[in-house]
């Protein structure tokens, strides 16, 4: 079962969210392409990310070490 104050947190960040939408609605036109900016980029970071094969090298006892250095 949840924490009780945890519906206190969801609804106060519920009615602040509204507030911050409610308030940025007039400029809607000149954010529109900001947001999608950062949407597309967000994008291309996760892809980028997804496609990677560059191995792990920094985590010592990762898979991708072992594999390289033929420690097992």
């Amino acid at each position: 079962m949840a924490h009780p104050a945890l519906g206190l947190y969801q609804a106060a960040g519920f009615v602040v969210g509204c507030m911050a939408i409610h308030s940025l609605r007039a400029h809607a036109q000149r954010l529109t392409p900001v947001l999608i900016g950062v949407a597309m980029l967000m994008a291309g970071i996760l892809a980028v990310d997804s496609l990677s094969t560059i191995p792990n090298t920094f985590d010592p006892e990762g898979f991708e070490v072992r594999a390289i250095t033929g420690l097992e």
